[in-house]
């Protein structure tokens, strides 16, 4: 019992020495930055529920999600491969460690599970004279795992608070 008071005590005198310090220039630009959503990944609560509890293939759905969402500037989608009348994200395996820092392998296994778990649609069609895989949401299959299939389908399912599991 003694050895945890003294490390308490020790650690209150630290935290005293180091709340005198002021936060550096740079430090304070990261934050700034950091705050600006710039390099950042949008990571819902809700995209790991639907991915059963699986960061990683949550981080990789919210990317895709990112894709579905409009450009900032030109209000149009970011999506622009067209294929039998349908918008499809296409996106190497190699390509996700750019993106959201997951290795090859790992998308790879990551974006099976997503196509298992009825997320995506996955293709593989060729795409810069290279061999591509070619993603699009599964919105009935999103919905459903949302568990919001009781819900009229106008209703906006962001608004509506979805218990957790």
């Amino acid at each position: 019992m003694q050895r945890n008071s003294i490390s308490i005590e020790m650690s209150q005198d630290k935290l005293k020495d180091m709340s005198d310090d002021p936060i550096p220039e740079w430090a304070n630009q990261w934050l700034q930055d950091l705050d600006a959503e710039h390099d950042s990944i949008n990571l819902r609560r809700a995209y790991i529920d639907v991915c059963d509890g699986d960061h990683v293939a949550a981080i990789i759905f919210a990317q895709i999600m990112y894709w579905y969402l409009p450009d900032k500037k030109s209000g149009k989608t970011r999506l622009r491969v067209k294929k039998n009348g349908c918008l499809w994200l296409a996106k190497q395996h190699d390509r996700w460690w750019k993106e959201c820092r997951v290795k090859k392998g790992t998308a790879k296994t990551k974006i099976a599970k997503l196509e298992e778990l009825g997320l995506i649609y996955v293709t593989h069609r060729m795409f810069g004279a290279r061999r591509t895989t070619h993603i699009r949401i599964n919105f009935a299959g999103l919905r459903a795992r949302l568990k919001l299939d009781d819900l009229p389908l106008t209703v906006n399912p962001v608004a509506v608070s979805i218990p957790y599991r």
